[in-house]
């Protein structure tokens, strides 16, 4: 290779050089002047609203504030409602646990009363036969009529006859429901109240009977003084 070729490919290699840093330089330019152009075209936006330039680090960072109080509401909102819902909840619950109680103490109120009532009845029917045992015996004078012994057999058949049948197992059913009431401490207290209320009521009614009694026989007295001041 001479020296022309040489000297021809440096000159070739510095106008290809040149070329790109012209272009380079072309763009570099070229996005300058867009630039340029975009700032007073903002420049221009701000002034028409009344905006400085100065002021949008400002805005900038207010919105950011903004955006963050919208978080801590949403997270304080979520949290509110979440204690609210547990609260409501408990409160249900508790409710809902208030009412069970209330109805089983009203069932087990009424099977008490309903064991009460057959121990009442066993009980009576126990009076009854100790009564009629009782009228087994003599009289006043030792005097018995052969028609009474017979009726007397004859209810005693009947009475044996009809504790096989149900008085027995009636006893035995009413002797178990006093021992399972004996074993639990609230039936034990309503026994214990239903029993005060049943000789309240009893002392009531016989206070009123003696009343009735005494206020009759006062009646009966002052019939005879009457009777006896019009015969004089």
């Amino acid at each position: 290779m001479n020296e022309d070729q040489l000297s021809l490919k440096d000159t070739l290699a510095a106008v290809r050089n040149a070329a790109q840093a012209a272009a380079r330089i072309q763009s570099a330019f070229r996005a300058h002047s867009f630039r340029k152009r975009q700032q007073r075209g903002v420049a221009t936006s701000l002034n028409e609203y009344g905006i400085n330039p100065n002021d949008i680090q400002g805005l900038s960072a207010a919105s950011k504030l903004a955006f963050r109080n919208v978080r801590d509401y949403n997270t304080a909102a979520l949290s509110i409602q979440k204690k609210y819902r547990g609260w409501k909840g408990r409160k249900d619950f508790l409710a809902l646990r208030q009412k069970v109680v209330k109805i089983q103490a009203h069932v087990r109120g009424h099977q008490v009363r309903k064991n009460y009532k057959v121990i009442c009845w066993a009980v009576g029917v126990l009076e009854k036969v100790v009564l009629r045992w009782r009228r087994k015996g003599v009289g006043l004078r030792g005097f018995r009529q052969e028609s009474e012994s017979i009726d007397e057999s004859e209810d005693e058949d009947i009475l044996k006859m009809f504790r096989k049948q149900k008085v027995d197992g009636a006893i035995d059913e009413a002797v178990s429901s006093v021992l399972s009431m004996v074993e639990s401490p609230q039936a034990c207290q309503q026994y214990r109240r239903m029993l005060g209320r049943y000789r309240q009521a009893k002392a009531e009614i016989e206070g009123y009977e003696s009343e009735v009694t005494s206020t009759s026989q006062g009646d009966v007295s002052n019939m005879e003084n009457y009777d006896t001041y019009e015969l004089l």
